[in-house]
């Protein structure tokens, strides 16, 4: 199990990097908190769900059914 999640992290560190790099800073960052969660949150979904399931509106993408087999990409 170890192996999956260090894949899982190594898979999607550069996402989590580009979200969190630009937040630390010493200005305040609230004004772009949602629409970089957002972007994450999109970067991440197509990685795993197949390409015409995803809106070009971002925040729209939150109700994707992750669980449903035909909206994830296959294994390979």
């Amino acid at each position: 199990m170890t192996e999956a999640y260090v894949s899982f992290c190594a898979f999607t560190a550069h996402d989590f990097e580009s979200f969190l790099l630009p937040m630390q800073t010493g200005e305040p960052m609230i004004h772009q908190l949602y629409p970089s969660m957002c972007k994450l949150l999109n970067d991440l979904q197509t990685k795993f769900v197949k390409k015409k399931k995803i809106s070009s509106d971002l925040s729209s993408n939150i109700y994707i059914d992750v669980g449903k087999k035909e909206n994830l990409k296959p294994l390979n």
